[in-house]
């Protein structure tokens, strides 16, 4: 409520502390806004790592935002060691619970893939002659 100001002003440090509450009393939503929180640096520093943990027990619930901000933080190498298989297996995850954008991020590793393949090539090719 106070992170998106519904019915009330908007207020990210407040909403921080409701979600902590919230989580000791396991709702899978709070520690998937906890993560949102963090990734976005919303009334705290950015922190990709924190965020890393709090999606993480969220997709363990199955929170379909959850595994997409997991690919993001493997695509982008934010807070974990860069691995675009691992963010492949979440954003495929992700697709499959129905977050859209998950299946744009899939193709755009696809995309990258294929460009280092062809200039591997390219360059093997080059230094043979």
């Amino acid at each position: 409520m106070h992170q998106y100001g519904r019915g009330t002003f908007q207020d990210y440090v407040l909403a921080r502390q409701h979600y902590l509450k919230a989580v000791q009393a396991d709702i899978a939503e709070a520690e998937l806004n906890l993560g949102f929180l963090y990734y976005y640096g919303l009334g705290v520093p950015v922190n990709p790592s924190v965020a890393f943990e709090y999606f993480k027990t969220a997709s363990k619930k199955d929170l379909p935002q959850a595994h997409y901000h997991l690919g993001l933080i493997y695509k982008d190498g934010n807070g974990v060691q860069k691995d675009d298989l691992v963010a492949s297996q979440w954003f495929k995850r992700a697709s499959s619970l129905g977050v859209i954008e998950a299946k744009s991020m899939i193709k755009e590793i696809s995309m990258r893939e294929s460009k280092v393949k062809i200039e591997t090539e390219t360059a093997r090719k080059g230094a043979a002659s």
